[in-house]
């Protein structure tokens, strides 16, 4: 952030997505003792610490855990990382229309929804409580 910020000086970085697919692959060594997915938990915690350190975390909402298949591992980051991840992503890939791919979002936002979602971690530290479902669950949009 600081190098984005202050000495590029871009103002209109909003988010960070916190990797795309951490889970699907290996993008490094995970150390011993570790899964894929407490090594991106880990590394979630750190990077949302080291900006509320720096005092940057304000300036940006952190976007995870951005995984394919459907949003696979949304409803960990709702149990582990709720205090930290503002919103929760995941894609998929190859559906064959309106239908499918609808279905997939509603999938996963009633995964976050029903995992116990709180509402993201604010920029202060605080969640937000809200146990409504999203408007597109509740209303049954098509």
């Amino acid at each position: 952030m600081r190098e984005i910020v202050e000495t590029r000086g871009f103002r209109n970085v909003k988010y960070l997505i916190l990797c795309t697919e951490p889970t699907s692959y290996n993008s490094g060594a995970v150390p011993p003792g570790e899964t894929q997915w407490s090594y991106y938990a880990k590394a979630v915690r750190a990077i949302d610490a080291r900006l509320r350190a720096d005092g940057r975390r304000a300036l940006v909402k952190l976007v995870g855990p951005n995984n394919s298949g459907g949003g696979v591992f949304l409803k960990e980051a709702v149990a582990e990382l709720n205090d930290v991840i503002d919103i929760y992503s995941g894609h998929a890939y190859n559906k064959a229309g309106y239908d499918e791919w609808l279905a997939v979002c509603r999938k996963m936002a009633e995964t976050v929804f029903t995992a116990g979602c709180t509402g993201g971690a604010s920029a202060s530290g605080r969640t937000t409580t809200s146990r409504t479902p999203p408007p597109a669950i509740r209303s049954g949009m098509p």
